[in-house]
């Protein structure tokens, strides 16, 4: 007889989601799912143990591990090896894959201050880009928005006639049947000033925290970013412990997943890179986005002039018309 074929770790972990969102489950059937491919309980092994999960000493079961993290660790386990698996090869999966594990680092970091688990921040934070990872295969519009400066993307999005990153991540998050809190932090990550929500605090937090690394007036983003951090909680000092402190969460997190990036420059490097050629190139993509937002805001202004023009002719041609007789 032949063996049973083994499900894609992306299968498992979408078994493990839906499984974590029932308030009936137990760890032990949670763990008997994780354990059902070696090659997937192998890799939430090397997560559990690695230096991003914190634990103390080295956990040699899935059963074990299961019971050390809980339902929802699995959880964020599970999706976090989903999350992963989307990540195309190639120069712009290397782009994205940074841009991810970097927001799941800063939302791990903001987590507390803004009143939830350092798990559940660095969840909210891994889900942000979703949105991009899912139409990066089909849509060659999404590697040029992943290579903008962070604070332009969404209105290359409403310029391209794209769909927004933040709607397609959000719709995705529900399908994962996470906390409604979460999808709607995902939709407003963007948004200019964050709301009460603790996941939205984290969320638009660490996009902004982020976009430090990626692009753009470095100074300025690195102003944004410690503005950001200072919105939701930290003092001076310790905004500044957090942006000095990120790279080096972010390759543990790369390390926890098993997964091969660049070194994450530290911000003093970002600074000497920052020649006028490199803030001139950014300026030309800030440019060249700001223009095409003119033409669409330029276009649904003709498009309601027009509007208004056929419905005062049709008017017009109504009370000109020649009468019947009766």
């Amino acid at each position: 007889m032949k063996p049973a074929p083994k499900a894609p770790a992306s299968l498992l972990a979408h078994r493990i989601i839906r499984a974590a969102a029932s308030p009936d489950v137990t760890i032990a059937e949670l763990a008997q799912l994780a354990g059902a491919d070696p090659a997937f309980a192998m890799r939430v092994l090397r997560i559990v143990n690695s230096a991003a999960f914190g634990q103390h000493q080295k956990v040699v079961s899935i059963r074990e591990a299961c019971l050390k993290i809980g339902i929802r660790g699995l959880r964020s386990v599970a999706l976090g090896l989903l999350v992963s698996d989307m990540v195309p090869v190639g120069r712009d999966g290397a782009t994205v894959l940074a841009q991810v594990l970097r927001r799941a680092a800063a939302g791990g970091m903001v987590a507390a201050r803004c009143g939830i688990a350092a798990d559940e921040g660095f969840l909210v934070g891994l889900l942000l880009e979703v949105g991009i990872l899912s139409t990066l295969r089909d849509d060659p519009r999404t590697a040029a928005l992943v290579r903008l400066p962070a604070a332009e993307r969404v209105a290359f999005e409403r310029a391209s006639g794209m769909r927004a990153h933040t709607e397609i991540g959000a719709e995705l998050v529900r399908s994962f049947e996470l906390p409604a809190e979460i999808a709607e932090a995902i939709a407003g990550h963007h948004e200019s000033s964050p709301s009460s929500d603790a996941y939205a605090r984290v969320a638009w937090a660490a996009e902004r925290i982020s976009a430090a690394w990626e692009g753009g007036a470095v100074e300025a983003c690195i102003d944004v970013a410690r503005t950001s951090l200072l919105a939701v909680g930290f003092e001076p000092d310790d905004a500044q412990s957090v942006l000095e402190r990120l790279p080096e969460v972010v390759a543990n997190a790369a390390a926890a997943f098993g997964l091969v990036m660049e070194t994450p420059q530290q911000l003093e490097s970002l600074r000497r890179e920052a020649t006028r050629a490199l803030v001139e190139l950014n300026a030309g993509y800030v440019v060249t986005v700001r223009k095409l937002e003119a033409l669409l805001e330029e276009r649904d202004t003709l498009a309601a002039e027009l509007g208004r023009a056929n419905a005062a002719f049709a008017e017009l041609a109504s009370s000109t018309a020649p009468q019947r007789a009766s």
